[in-house]
């Protein structure tokens, strides 16, 4: 299952070859350019939210205890809210997504991509179904943080990739990342 690779170092690491085999296996039904339809969902989703703003709330969102209560949709359709509400930002967000998703679609592969996005769907679901359980609490999660692992694995794909602040201010990506990192652990540990 698992093969064993020897390293320059004497180091042993395992290597994934039952996720190769996977892929040759499954590979056909990836969803080809998979970051073209998610953007086609948050200018959907924005669009919704702009001329109908609590539709999504009601019907949309991942709510685990509708979920549970048999409105399955949920498990998907919380994906179609958009990164941000601004009119002004929802253009440059949804270019940066085209650009990160096609960047890691083009490194890693289609399947690759479409495992590692709809792991963090999945991961998504269960934790919001996990939190009403244990707590007895509707927490409704939205895209913030498949986006933030989305924006992390870029920055680990090109460090040296540099976003305009304000259309002026040169900042690398792997700072932001750091930043989004930083936010996300102090997120765990603060509740």
């Amino acid at each position: 299952m698992f093969g064993v690779i020897e390293t320059e170092h004497g180091k042993v690491r395992q290597t994934m070859n039952w996720f190769n085999k996977m892929e040759r296996k499954f590979g056909r039904y990836a969803i080809k350019n998979l970051m073209n339809y998610i953007i086609i969902l948050y200018a959907f989703g924005f669009i919704l939210e702009l001329f109908y703003p609590k539709v999504y709330e009601f019907y949309f969102s991942l709510d685990a205890e509708r979920l549970l209560h048999g409105e399955i949709w949920r498990a998907i359709t919380f994906i179609m809210q958009p990164p941000t509400t601004s009119l002004i930002f929802i253009l440059f967000s949804l270019y940066l997504y085209y650009i990160i998703g096609s960047v890691l679609e083009r490194a890693w592969g289609s399947f690759k991509f479409n495992v590692y996005f709809f792991m963090g769907v999945i991961f998504h679901v269960l934790a919001a179904i996990i939190v009403y359980l244990v707590f007895d609490t509707v927490v409704l999660l939205n895209t913030y943080y498949l986006n933030m692992a989305l924006y992390v694995a870029f920055a680990m794909l090109q460090p040296d990739f540099k976003l305009l602040l304000f259309g002026i201010v040169p900042i690398k990506i792997k700072w932001i990342a750091y930043l989004d990192i930083f936010y996300f652990v102090a997120t765990i540990f603060t509740g």
